[in-house]
């Protein structure tokens, strides 16, 4: 999980942050790895796992969209 972090320039912090918001469980594995899994709360509060209609994109406006994709909150994600 950290080499994924790293390669993507995302702060180890992010995975206790998760835990801490039970968006994630840990636990460590008999061979001392620790393994980690999305929680019931992420799938549900996050809606994971859900498949936004077509529509749903095309009511947006172009301009929002876009503004929303150069924005400086998204820049994180530019690099994944």
């Amino acid at each position: 999980m950290f080499e994924l972090l790293d390669q993507r320039g995302i702060s180890h912090t992010w995975i206790g942050a998760q835990v801490g918001s039970e968006y994630l469980d840990l636990w460590h594995g008999a061979d001392g790895r620790t393994w980690y899994r999305v929680t019931e709360r992420a799938v549900r509060e996050l809606q994971l796992g859900q498949l936004a209609s077509a529509a749903s994109f095309a009511s947006q406006s172009e301009s929002a969209f876009g503004d929303d994709w150069q924005s400086e909150e998204d820049s994180v994600y530019d690099r994944l």
